[in-house]
Parts: C-alpha cells; structure tokens; sequence
C-alpha cells in the first residue's frame, strides 16, 4: 500500500485480492474522490456494492470487467460516497486496485 500526502488529504492506493465471498476492500471514511479498477489477470467479472450492510453479490451492482474503473468525487452540491466498498468475483480469484483521496 502506497500512502502519500496531498495537502490536508491522504492519497491511499492498494491491491485487493477479490474471491468468490464478499469482502470489504476500503472501511467507512470521508473521501474526497476515488477509483476503483478491475485488475484481474483471468477475465474475471468484478462486482461493486457500495453498502454499509449489504454483502457484495454477483451479478449485482456495479459490474467491472478486467481494466475497467468507476471514479466518484465531490463536486459542488455532491459529496461522493464515504461508506464502506464491497467486491466480489464472479467466479474464481480476482484483484481490484483501489485509489483514495481521504480528508485528513
């Protein structure tokens, strides 16, 4: 994991493996923007739920195929999300590199 300090943000950048059960890839926290792209070597079909409670589940939510990426940030009038991030596979292993800018 990478951490560096853009003013009064912390920009995070990481690797998650994903499986075939649900996972939470990045923790509530207010973030000021970030991305989330399928780095899967295998072709996997990455899903994305953004819940506080809900399990990630194939097929449902945000689906993300090998080097494809949902970006959210604030904008005036919009604040992006800041609950937790869940991933799941779609059949065996994959990877999700995630990048944050979080307010310190």
């Amino acid at each position: 994991m990478n951490n560096t300090y853009l003013g009064n943000e912390l920009a995070i950048n990481k690797a998650v493996v994903v499986g075939v059960d649900s996972v939470e890839v990045s923790n509530p926290k207010f973030r000021s923007s970030y991305s989330v792209r399928n780095v899967s070597t295998s072709g996997q079909v990455v899903n994305i739920v953004l819940s506080n409670n809900d399990p990630a589940v194939v097929g449902v939510g945000l689906q993300l195929g090998v080097g494809e990426s949902f970006i959210d940030s604030d904008s005036e009038g919009y604040k992006c999300w800041s609950g937790a991030i869940r991933c799941i596979a779609s059949a065996t292993a994959g990877s999700v590199a995630i990048m944050e800018r979080v307010e310190d």
